[in-house]
């Protein structure tokens, strides 16, 4: 969006328009937009099976199976951080008496 309207107006009239550091635009230019790799689209599609149950042991063994990718646990970890996809613990339901 930047680079289309900075034929028309200046850079700095554009990012404080859209209220980003002159900054923080140029490392977004020279970092580039990272595409997600083959790891990380299966760690992210075998996180949604399961329903974000499996933490990043089961993960693995998972991908090591379906996939054939063998990654080190910390590894898998790694990404699953990046992306948010932490294991959601299921809540232990209260003990009550019946009698």
């Amino acid at each position: 969006m930047v680079e289309k309207l900075s034929k028309k107006y200046t850079v700095t009239s554009v990012l404080s328009i859209l209220q980003v550091a002159k900054s923080t635009y140029y490392r977004w230019v020279s970092e580039g937009i990272q595409a997600k790799s083959l790891v990380e689209e299966a760690v992210i599609s075998l996180s949604t099976e399961t329903s974000f149950r499996y933490g990043h042991r089961k993960i693995r063994k998972l991908l090591k199976r379906r996939y054939g990718i063998k990654r080190n646990r910390n590894t898998v970890q790694r990404i699953m951080q990046k992306h948010c996809l932490q294991c959601r613990v299921k809540r232990k339901r209260k003990w009550s008496s019946q009698g």
